[in-house]
């Protein structure tokens, strides 16, 4: 992505030869049409580009789903590649506007240098883990029964929740059409568990008991786009599911009925 934005950036050459046209750069970043949909404002939007529509420096930007951006500003020589799901892009924007201090290279910092690095180091650790509480007697209850959903947006069949309090880990099955199934590995102790998921992709999960009766799964797809947070409210034979993926779906609730329970 960012050799892409970087071919932009230098009118389509790359190493001294021309990939593609300067003249079709410059014509595919220009505003051709106004976009009035709610989530672009009055951007505008030019050959597969878009072009902003504020009071930032001029720039274009490739835009896909769930936040993965290619934004060139020709005139700070910058490009900016983002990728992953789960975060809000002008919550990141500041950050990276205040990092901006020189059109020239910065003195040698060694000191800086090395709390960044440390910095780098410390955010690739996992976080310590918590005490795991006591499951609470709904835990027992519908541990390893499977729920059978009603129609729902991601076209989601069942699920079911399997808990192992020695080890501090759940298993959230999800079961798909045609007797597909996923397989989520939960833990319990505020540090994720990694599983293979849709694709054979890892996934990132944890979960915990907010109340004696509600339960929250987070899957993050690290290697996919898909940030999920499944909050599950428990009553009876019942489960209402609140579904939030701010990179596609947005929220959505439905719910489902133990298997094997008559309709009320």
């Amino acid at each position: 992505m960012a050799k892409f934005g970087y071919l932009y950036l230098n009118n389509g050459t790359w190493n001294g030869k021309q990939i593609v046209p300067a003249e079709w750069v410059e014509k595919s970043t220009q505003i051709h049409v106004l976009s009035l949909a709610e989530d672009n404002g009055s951007d505008g939007y030019g050959y597969q580009w878009w072009i902003p529509n504020d009071d930032l420096p001029e720039r274009y930007e490739a835009r896909g789903r769930g936040t993965q951006l290619i934004t060139v500003v020709p005139e700070l020589n910058l490009i900016v590649v983002t990728t992953g799901g789960g975060f809000d892009m002008d919550e990141v924007a500041p950050f990276l506007v205040a990092s901006l201090k020189s059109d020239q290279p910065l003195p040698e910092n060694p000191a800086a240098y090395g709390r960044l690095q440390e910095n780098i180091n410390a955010a690739a650790e996992p976080p310590e883990p918590e005490p795991v509480k006591p499951l609470p007697e709904m835990a027992k209850k519908i541990d390893g029964k499977t729920y059978v959903l009603d129609s729902n947006p991601l076209d989601l069949q069942s699920l079911s929740l399997t808990f192992d309090e020695e080890k501090g880990e759940a298993l959230f099955r999800v079961g798909l059409p045609e007797n597909q199934t996923l397989e989520f590995l939960l833990g319990l102790d505020n540090v994720s568990r990694f599983s293979p998921g849709e694709y054979g992709l890892p996934a990132a999960g944890k979960g915990s008991w907010e109340s004696d009766n509600v339960f929250v799964a987070y899957v993050d797809e690290v290697a996919n786009v898909n940030h999920y947070k499944v909050t599950h409210t428990f009553q009876d034979d019942r489960v209402t599911i609140q579904l939030q993926d701010p990179t596609w779906y947005g929220n959505v609730e439905f719910g489902g009925r133990l298997e094997g329970s008559s309709e009320q």
